[in-house]
């Protein structure tokens, strides 16, 4: 399994105007040929913030947040770091939600994932602790998403990686990797 890219789908409960500071802090530079898109570079990864104006109104403004990476292959070890650091300065600014996951994988040999069903043809996903799972094909990649049972809720957008780790090792035909064994803290 290889990444191609890692994206977020947020909302800030802010006009554009309201989160531009939040940007400059967290040290995205607009992009000089693209309007509505911040970035900053990360070794040979490039994070990209895309403002969303079509979806926006007045009150909320939408973003598409992307991890990719110059070689085709994103790591997303170095994307946790910033992630919370992107989370915690726009929340200083406005109530943040993070929407959904989406990633795009290239993986040549597909087998049924454990604990997924073809919900219809080449579609498989799961229902998990209140996120909706798919995982499908789109061309000559299959895109890996992660969304709240109701859409416009919060997902847990720090188990990213735990997630991808989970996918990769059912691509490989296991149920879950020995080291990730969980508990959910109840309280």
């Amino acid at each position: 399994m290889r990444l191609r890219s890692i994206a977020f789908k947020w909302t800030v409960e802010v006009p554009l105007e309201g989160i531009l500071p939040a940007l400059g802090q967290i040290g995205l530079s607009p992009d000089r040929t693209k309007r509505h898109i911040w970035s900053r570079s990360i070794g040979d990864h490039q994070l990209l913030v895309e403002y969303r104006p079509n979806m926006s109104t007045k009150e909320r403004s939408f973003f598409w947040l992307r991890w990719e990476s110059s070689t085709g292959a994103v790591d997303p070890g170095g994307l946790d770091r910033i992630l919370a650091d992107w989370f915690f300065t726009t929340s200083q600014y406005a109530e943040t939600t993070v929407n959904w996951l989406q990633a795009f994988i290239d993986q040549l040999d597909f087998r049924p994932l454990h604990g997924y069903k073809e919900s219809s043809p080449k579609i498989w996903s799961k229902e998990e602790k209140g996120h909706h799972f798919s995982f499908y094909p789109v061309k000559d990649l299959y895109y890996f998403e992660v969304r709240n049972r109701e859409v416009k809720k919060a997902i847990q957008h720090q188990k990213f990686s735990l997630w991808l780790d989970e996918l990769k090792h059912n691509l490989l035909g296991y149920e879950r990797p020995d080291d990730q064994i969980s508990f959910d803290m109840v309280g």
